[in-house]
């Protein structure tokens, strides 16, 4: 663990007692706060960024993708890297990308984020869907025309048989609830 720079233009009293250090914020990817303080002859308080370097789990490509390449188990593999070279939205499980497709290519070795992958698109503009409404053990389904192209738990917009623009949500293939 590391601290990191301190405005130089502070000018704080010299500490009497011992110093008091408290974690302020928990230090989460890498980075975090610790609150020092000074309680005599002139009580002070500083926030200190700090940065804490250690191997973690990642997610990364065993081969080179492209986009709209659907990711399979195979394609993934969890390797060691250094915590202070991540980026903040790394994945770290393989069951957290299989099924999702790349947004933009990608070479082997190199660390999954979340914007790296998108949901596959399950509704197409003009395709028939299946509407289902209702909680519990009472639901309701029709048929509708999507009006525009959804992915997987995206909001979309439906033309219902009696003519009414309707929003829900893609659920699967041709299914909006």
């Amino acid at each position: 663990v590391e601290a990191g720079a301190i405005d130089a233009r502070l000018k704080l009293d010299r500490c009497a007692t011992p110093l008091q250090a408290k974690i302020e914020r928990a230090i989460a990817r890498g980075h975090g706060t610790v609150a020092v303080s000074c309680g005599a002859p002139t009580p002070w308080r500083l926030f200190v960024p700090v940065r804490a370097v250690n191997d973690v789990a990642a997610l990364v490509l065993t081969r080179n993708v492209q986009p709209g390449e659907v990711l399979t188990a195979e394609d993934l593999a969890v390797a060691q890297r250094s915590s202070a070279s991540l980026p903040y939205d790394y994945l770290t499980e393989r069951a957290q990308a299989v099924g999702l497709t790349m947004r933009r290519t990608q070479p082997a070795g190199a660390v999954v984020t979340a914007a790296a992958v998108e949901a596959p698109e399950v509704v197409r503009r003009g395709e028939l869907v299946t509407l289902t409404s209702g909680s519990g053990p009472i639901t309701v389904k029709s048929e509708g025309v999507a009006l525009e192209p959804a992915r997987l738990h995206q909001r979309i917009k439906v033309r219902s048989a009696s003519g009414r623009v309707i929003e829900g949500t893609a659920e699967g293939p041709g299914q909006v609830r």
